[in-house]
């Protein structure tokens, strides 16, 4: 299995001070960016689950784990912006490897689902005050 660029989650999932610098900087909108963020990857993991299998499909990866990486980076959600780093670069690597996409979207999706349980109570907060 191909390897990710972090080791045995030393990078958090979620930068809990960038979350609320956001959240200050935001105010009220707070809970719209996080649930875009939180539609817009799943979405992008899906098209990737499409393509993965496809060694022509490596330019189309590489932007779509850019796009997961650039977000998730702003949103703070720093082991999901790692994960989509390293699908990222596997998919610049020639000759394209489709195991190695398939092993790099396993483990994007594992991050993006504990990303997202960390994410939701944000929004559960916001809306409840």
């Amino acid at each position: 299995m191909a390897e990710t660029s972090y080791t045995n989650g030393q990078i958090p999932h979620i930068e809990a001070r960038l979350l609320d610098e956001l959240r200050t900087l935001l105010g009220p909108k707070f809970c719209n960016v996080v649930q875009i963020y939180l539609q817009d990857t799943s979405d992008r993991l899906e098209a990737l689950a499409l393509i993965a299998h496809q060694p022509a499909a490596a330019d189309r990866i590489v932007l779509e784990a850019h796009a997961i990486r650039a977000s998730s980076a702003q949103i703070g959600a720093l082991r999901m912006a790692d994960a989509a780093k390293a699908m990222e670069l596997a998919a610049e690597r020639k000759p394209a490897d489709p195991a190695g996409f398939v092993a790099f979207l396993d483990e994007m999706q594992d991050v993006y689902r504990e990303t997202e349980k960390l994410l939701r109570p944000f929004c559960a907060v916001e809306t409840a005050a």
